[in-house]
């Protein structure tokens, strides 16, 4: 690798703390459901760009854009997935996701290369395609956690004994 795409490198990773000021910004105030997909369509859509790059700067700028979003979409993740579950399986469930996406994070290399050598249009359009579709997965998630407190088991037992009883009371 030249001088020049290390500095490509460093410039594309400060994209990182553009998410997270992102997320600091835009979850609390929208919700994690449509901040999320929004990201994946960010993502999707910068990663698309990228079968029209003339240049190295525009490449390198899509690239930022799409680090950025893809920073964002995971500390998403990380915020939404705790808040979702109940404090007796909440670890299970964080480690559970988070053990699936470094598993993505370690295959996705070996994939990109190998689909890199076959189509480079072809490796664009599933890591797109793939955007696009959490995207969609985003917005079809049963629970918004945006001003939601966090849930223990006593919660979740107290909420379904007052359900009950008001199912009975309506008879």
């Amino acid at each position: 690798m030249s001088t020049e795409d290390y500095i490509d490198f460093i410039k594309t990773t400060f994209a990182e703390f553009i998410g997270i000021f992102f997320n600091i910004i835009v979850v609390d105030r929208f919700g994690r459901k449509p901040t999320l997909a929004l990201v994946c369509i960010l993502f999707g859509g910068f990663t698309s760009l990228q079968q029209f790059c003339l240049s190295r700067s525009s490449m390198v700028l899509f690239l930022f854009c799409a680090r950025g979003s893809v920073s964002a979409m995971f500390n998403i993740l990380y915020i939404y997935t705790p808040e979702v579950y109940p404090t007796s399986i909440r670890g299970l469930a964080l480690g559970t996701c988070s053990t699936f996406a470094r598993i993505g994070a370690i295959v996705t290399p070996f994939t990109a290369q190998v689909l890199m050598e076959v189509s480079p249009s072809l490796a664009i359009a599933i890591y797109a395609g793939s955007a696009f579709l959490a995207s969609i997965c985003a917005l079809l998630l049963p629970i918004e956690t945006k001003g939601r407190s966090l849930k223990n088991k006593i919660d979740i037992i107290a909420e379904m004994d007052s359900e009950q009883e008001d199912s009975e009371d309506e008879l």
